[in-house]
């Protein structure tokens, strides 16, 4: 775990027992989570070697211990405006057979929560960009799960998806 991270629970009350972990992250002023099962591993920095003709969210692929993955700014394939940033940090994130890292603002901590507390994401359904999105925890600063499951679709990765998404 990321030495700036902490773990904590957040229950509403006695009966609400901590049954599933979360790795939250920023983008921008927004808190978003992974399930914890799907997170590899927080890396940093993020040296990536840039490749050409792939969809904008798609930064290039990196060189992790012998072996290379997709590299995506996060904020990007969710369809969010943001000013550019230099990528600093990500995610490794597995799903079934394969891994990519994602760039984030910042990882902020490991929530374990109840499943029981999360809550639709309002018009989730209409919207493509928040066909990711799995629901919301309504918490202070909400913070909206994604699908990880979505993240993976071919579709989305064009060239880089047969020669880089393991």
């Amino acid at each position: 775990m990321n030495p700036g991270m902490q773990a904590k629970a957040v229950t509403a009350s006695s009966a609400d027992s901590p049954d599933q972990g979360l790795v939250t992250f920023g983008l921008g002023d927004a808190l978003y989570a992974f399930q914890v099962e799907s997170v590899l591993e927080v890396v940093s920095p993020l040296l990536v070697t840039a490749l050409f003709s792939l969809p904008d969210h798609v930064l290039g692929v990196m060189n992790l211990r012998g072996r290379v993955l997709p590299v995506s700014r996060l904020a990007a394939l969710l369809g969010m405006r943001s000013p550019h940033r230099e990528e600093r940090v990500g995610l490794r994130v597995r799903c079934r057979d394969e891994e990519a890292v994602f760039a984030v603002d910042r990882v902020h901590s490991v929530l374990w929560i109840s499943s029981a507390r999360w809550e639709e994401v309002p018009g989730a359904s209409r919207d493509r960009e928040r066909a990711f999105f799995a629901g919301i925890l309504p918490l202070e600063t909400p913070v909206t799960r994604i699908a990880v499951e979505k993240l993976f679709e071919p579709a989305l990765w064009g060239a880089a998806s047969g020669a880089t998404v393991s």
